[in-house]
């Protein structure tokens, strides 16, 4: 079949007034991946961040000897390539001409905007998704989530040593280990849990454990302490892109976690073939998603 939109396509419409609704196009929620994603701009082909060692305490001085100079070295590198996309669709003139009732042009470039919009959900909730895949490696040559990512002595986690599915528990070890959190060489971080990101099956079990007064599910008065301290300020959010029905993410207050760079914003664009009468409307984008710091985002769930 040609990829030209010709007005056979769309036979009805040669009767005026005969199509009065169009199914099959349908309204976009707010984007997905942006609650867990630090969003950045970006002017260069790729961007490289490195992750560098910290300080760790100021020694005491004795009166009239030298001060001690600590110091610091580049640790892992994560690079974010750019991914170029574009799509369109080409459009006859009698088409186009005759497409009156349904407004091609106007219907078709929404989608373009819409289409282009789900790649970036799809991409960003791969980030999560494959976050457990010993085969998508970061900065620091492990897995996003894991026990294991290298430190200057030993390993740290950003996961639970033994999964657990979502609960009111689980979700309290989850708080506590990025209150343990510590940095590369060993100092506490300081971190404190943001927000939460769930798949669709978990959105009302999250919202019994966040937002009731009381402990949920037990027969004690006890206070809610998820709640009661704050541990999520921005709430909790669903991705529909998520591919498992049981895990579930947290971001952390940790700068350089999950980060998106827009290179080049939607832009659209059109063209005509002059002898065929053909129109062709297209949209590019060049983003990239990707991880730097670990520590931005701890996740669980059974698997």
């Amino acid at each position: 079949m040609s990829s030209i939109i010709v007005k056979g396509n769309f036979p009805t419409n040669t009767i005026k007034g005969y199509v009065t609704k169009y199914y099959g196009e349908y309204d976009m929620l707010d984007a997905q991946w942006k609650p867990m994603f630090q969003a950045e701009s970006s002017d260069r082909a790729f961007e490289l961040e490195a992750l560098t060692g910290n300080f760790t305490v100021v020694p005491a001085k004795p009166e009239a000897s030298n001060i001690t100079y600590q110091s610091a070295q580049e640790l892992f590198n994560t690079t974010y390539n750019h991914t170029s996309f574009g799509s369109g669709f080409q459009i006859s003139k009698e088409a186009k001409d005759d497409g009156k009732e349904l407004d091609l042009l106007t219907k078709y470039s929404r989608q373009l905007g819409q289409a282009a919009k789900r790649t970036n959900e799809i991409n960003g909730a791969n980030i999560m998704n494959r976050g457990f895949d010993s085969n998508y490696k970061g900065g620091d040559g492990v897995q996003l989530y894991t026990t294991a990512h290298p430190v200057a002595s030993g390993t740290q986690s950003n996961t639970q040593v033994v999964q657990a599915a979502f609960s009111e528990a689980s979700l309290e070890d989850l708080c506590v280990l990025v209150k343990k959190m510590k940095d590369y060489d060993g100092n506490f971080a300081s971190f404190k849990t943001e927000a939460l990101c769930l798949p669709p099956e978990l959105e009302f079990e999250a919202e019994r454990i966040l937002n009731s007064v009381s402990r949920v599910a037990t027969a004690n008065n006890d206070l809610n302490a998820i709640k009661a301290s704050g541990k999520f300020p921005k709430g909790f959010s669903i991705n529909q892109y998520l591919d498992s029905a049981n895990r579930f993410f947290i971001k952390t207050t940790a700068l350089d976690g999950l980060k998106f760079f827009d290179r080049t914003s939607p832009e659209f664009s059109m063209d005509s073939a002059f002898d065929a009468e053909v129109s062709k409307y297209k949209i590019f984008f060049r983003n990239s998603f990707g991880w730097t710091d670990f520590r931005g985002t701890v996740a669980g769930g059974n698997f």
